[in-house]
């Protein structure tokens, strides 16, 4: 096509948005519900607000159902208009779908997803812009308006006379209260990638789930975003305002560790180039505990099942010969041992040790006169590591408790590493010698202790006239 049916088109196309941005302004107020017609809220949270929406304290992202992705920042104010069909040329088969929007403050992303469709969006200051394929971001502060062109095809015009113009990729054009003119600049170029103080990490918590990530400054840049993504899905954005940043508490996975800068217009700039994490995650079992060291410390026969180590190798410390990774990994003959999971590209390791779990049980029985307590005789049983570690709530015990060799089975009632009960007395003449034995889910005995009860005092057996 010439340049002078293009030029026509795009005189056509200003009048039409010139319309559509006047049946916008006069739009009816929007309704209670919170979704705009003809759009999906995917995540976050939308808040009608008389003829606007306002996105929520997460923000919001929108799908339009003619095939677009809005990506609002908390508090982004934003008007809906109708969709028209805008010509791209002097036949009426041209004609494109093109979805009027107006955003009065905040900051907004927008992504193209199917290729018949325009979006035409409007900002303070008389900047206007459309969107016909690609991405672009949109602002508007208190003292200016921005549009970026990031990929695709963006046209911009500055003032009533609807002159559009070409915004390349990778520039933005800005207005301002000091600028009505309007000027351009780039955005910011990307960034070296992150650098990892680890890339190989464990999942959960202790010094080797996190890493550091560390880059570059950018020139310009106010701030930076830190993005991990698994696959294509993105997983976590953080932002910092110094070139460095920590990441812990991730789920088991592979991930790739992205950073982008923002200027002081709030334009994101190109993302680095990935960054690889490995996050290795451990199935501990119910019963198991982790010391105030990090150790994963077992019951006899449990064994630790390793997530997300597809690829990875392993050794005991100390030792050179490398294996693949297995499964799942135990202790040898009820011994303490450290592993060490290393990665054979990058040869980074991290260290797991495995403990056994030892646990003792205290048998206590309360004070009582040589007759039956009243109210019941009252035992406690206290569990202790033997290393100093706290009990975990869910380490299980049965306790069997017999009075004269007969089984009873009385209710207890436990509080972190104690157990309590109050045994009635049973019937029949004393004495009676009461035996509590705890043991762990194995059936393995962790402590016992007995007691008499009933027994007569050795005064009260001297008064006694003898029998003949």
């Amino acid at each position: 096509m010439s340049s002078a049916p293009r030029w026509h088109i795009h005189g056509l196309l200003c009048a039409l948005a010139l319309l559509v941005s006047t049946a916008l302004v006069q739009a009816a107020p929007a309704a209670t519900g919170a979704t705009p017609p003809g759009a999906k809220v995917s995540e976050g949270q939308l808040l009608a607000e008389d003829k606007a929406f306002v996105a929520g304290p997460e923000g919001a992202t929108l799908l339009l159902v003619e095939g677009a992705r809005l990506q609002l920042e908390p508090g982004t104010r934003l008007r809906f208009g109708r969709t028209f069909k805008l010509p791209m040329g002097p036949g009426a088969d041209s004609a494109i779908p093109t979805r009027v929007l107006m955003l009065e403050a905040g900051w907004m992303g927008a992504t193209l997803t199917a290729e018949k469709f325009a979006l035409f969006v409007e900002t303070p200051r008389k900047l206007r812009s459309l969107l016909l394929g690609g991405e672009m971001t949109a602002i508007a502060r208190e003292v200016r308006s921005t549009v970026a062109a990031a990929t695709g095809k963006v046209l911009v015009a500055l003032d009533d006379g609807w002159k559009w113009k070409r915004l390349g990729e990778g520039s933005m054009q800005i207005v301002s209260d000091v600028r009505p003119d309007g000027y351009r600049r780039s955005v910011l170029p990307a960034s070296a990638p992150p650098v990892l103080s680890r890339s190989l990490m464990l999942s959960g918590a202790g010094a080797d789930s996190s890493t550091i990530l560390a880059w570059p400054a950018l020139p310009g840049a106010v701030g930076y975003e830190v993005q991990l993504r698994s696959g294509d899905s993105l997983v976590r954005s953080e932002r910092t305002k110094e070139p460095r940043s920590t990441v812990a508490e991730l789920a088991p996975g592979q991930y790739q560790v992205l950073v982008r800068g923002v200027d002081d217009s709030g334009i994101f700039g190109s993302l680095s180039a990935p960054a690889a994490l490995n996050v290795v995650g451990l199935e501990v079992p119910k019963t198991a505990s982790r010391s105030s060291t990090g150790a994963v410390r077992l019951q006899a026969n449990q064994r630790v099942t390793l997530i997300g180590a597809e690829g990875l190798e392993v050794a005991y410390l100390g030792l050179d010969e490398f294996l693949p990774a297995p499964k799942s990994v135990g202790l040898v003959a009820r011994r303490p041992i450290s592993l060490v999971l290393r990665h054979p590209e990058s040869g980074e390791t991290v260290r797991l040790d495995l403990e056994p779990l030892t646990v003792r049980a205290q048998v206590q029985f309360a004070r009582h006169p040589h007759s039956w307590p009243q109210d019941g005789l009252e035992i406690a049983v206290k569990l202790s590591d033997e290393q100093g570690d706290r009990v975990p709530e869910n380490f299980a015990v049965t306790c069997k408790v017999t009075v004269n060799i007969q089984p009873v089975e009385p209710s207890w009632e436990r509080s972190g590493s104690v157990l309590r009960t109050r045994l009635a007395r049973p019937p029949g003449a004393g004495p009676w010698m009461v035996r509590v034995d705890v043991l762990d889910e194995n059936g393995a005995s962790l402590g016992m202790d007995f007691s008499e009860v009933g027994y007569e005092a050795a005064s009260a057996r001297a008064h006694m006239p003898a029998r003949r």
